[in-house]
């Protein structure tokens, strides 16, 4: 059992925010060791617009384990921060050993998260487990680190946040903390479906280019087993209908795939 503390962290804009409490379902089922924070645009609306899957998730979970906060989404003149950056800008009201930065759109079927990371941060030397897109300043969106490494974040008085890419902005922000860039090994598991919107659900080729999708494949063994109790079953009994409608989606893909049949 992995001792440190630990936070899952990430936050979303009103167009993302329905899958804030699937986020820390699927997180909190899989990992019961850690604690799940989530940044929102505006706390009294979402704990009204989500209300019975809040009860779900504090009956299930008890209120301790999982937060709801608002974070600051523009810039000191105003500006409107990039969305996918923002979750890379605001600090955690958890204060825990590590805090792991990650996408709102994940539905998380890994287990024993934490103890994969914090292995291979004792196995690189590195104070956080992540890499550099090869070719590019860009690390990966799924930042596991230490909490020390991280914050207090950077001065970054002289970054355009309305337009820099959060992949990018990131790379600048461990660069200014003065640690190592990591390129020798790409790293960066997803550790469950990326239900992205602006992806097909499965992955193609266009323009002669691989277009990733919701990788169900490698997690549909997991999926299954999830989906197969009766939490689950639960939970997608009172979830909103964007959130029903996307499981529906892996729910059918994997029929398909086990019929032999195209999606």
């Amino acid at each position: 059992m992995n001792k440190n503390s630990v936070v899952f962290f990430t936050c979303c804009n009103k167009e993302y925010e329905y899958f804030a409490c699937l986020y820390v379902f699927s997180a909190l089922y899989h990992n019961p060791d850690i604690k799940v924070e989530i940044g929102v645009e505006s706390t009294v609306d979402f704990l009204e617009a989500y209300k019975p899957e809040i009860d779900f998730l504090t009956r299930v979970y008890g209120q301790g384990k999982f937060e709801f906060r608002e974070v600051d989404w523009r810039t000191k003149n105003n500006r409107r921060i990039l969305p996918n950056s923002v979750r890379f800008l605001a600090t955690p009201n958890t204060k825990a050993d590590y805090v792991y930065i990650g996408d709102i759109d994940i539905l998380m079927l890994d287990s024993n998260i934490s103890i994969i990371h914090i292995d291979r941060i004792i196995n690189s030397g590195l104070p956080y487990s992540n890499s550099v897109r090869p070719g590019t300043k860009r690390m990966s969106g799924l930042h596991f680190t230490s909490w020390d490494a991280y914050y207090p974040l950077p001065d970054l008085y002289d970054v355009d946040l309305v337009k820099m890419n959060d992949e990018h902005l990131l790379y600048e922000m461990v660069e200014r903390k003065g640690l190592p860039l990591s390129n020798k090994e790409w790293f960066r598991p997803i550790h469950g479906i990326h239900m992205s919107p602006n992806r097909q659900p499965n992955s193609r080729m266009v323009a002669g280019k691989l277009v990733p999708g919701w990788s169900i494949d490698s997690y549909r063994k997991k999926f299954e087993m999830f989906s197969a109790s009766d939490l689950y079953k639960e939970f997608q009994d009172i979830c909103g209908y964007q959130i029903f409608g996307m499981l529906s989606v892996i729910k059918e893909y994997i029929r398909r795939h086990e019929n032999n049949q195209k999606y």
